[in-house]
């Protein structure tokens, strides 16, 4: 898997759903063989899956409030959604926005280069 300027490369597409790992049981439900998604995936943008693509969070060091407990939504929150919570936070010098984990280097496929985040 890539990434440049968040977005991800390959992708595979499942209906409106962006999956980025083949091995998916989610994507596998509804194909039996992935193929490559055309472009990046925005995953700002589209539809993630939950289960290969995890979220953004952000948790407030001063009150120990944390934006996942909150999310009251059925799909994964993105950056976006993080830096809005950190805006409307009442302690906003004091939130820290966490990125999803990136992937190991025994999670990257053959023949993909993992770039580092801008």
């Amino acid at each position: 898997m890539s990434a440049v300027a968040g977005w991800i490369r390959p992708w595979y597409p499942a209906g409106l759903v962006g999956h980025i790992s083949r091995d998916c049981p989610e994507l596998l439900k509804h194909v039996s063989e992935p193929v490559d998604g055309s472009g990046w995936l925005d995953p700002d943008q589209a539809v993630r899956c939950a289960t290969c693509m995890p979220p953004w969070n952000a948790e407030c060091r001063a009150c120990h409030s944390v934006m996942s407990e909150e999310w009251q939504e059925d799909e994964p929150f993105s950056e976006a959604d993080a830096n809005r919570w950190k805006r409307k936070h009442r302690c906003p010098p004091d939130v820290h926005v966490i990125p999803p984990p990136r992937p190991k280097t025994s999670q990257t496929p053959a023949g993909q280069v993992l770039l580092p985040l801008l």
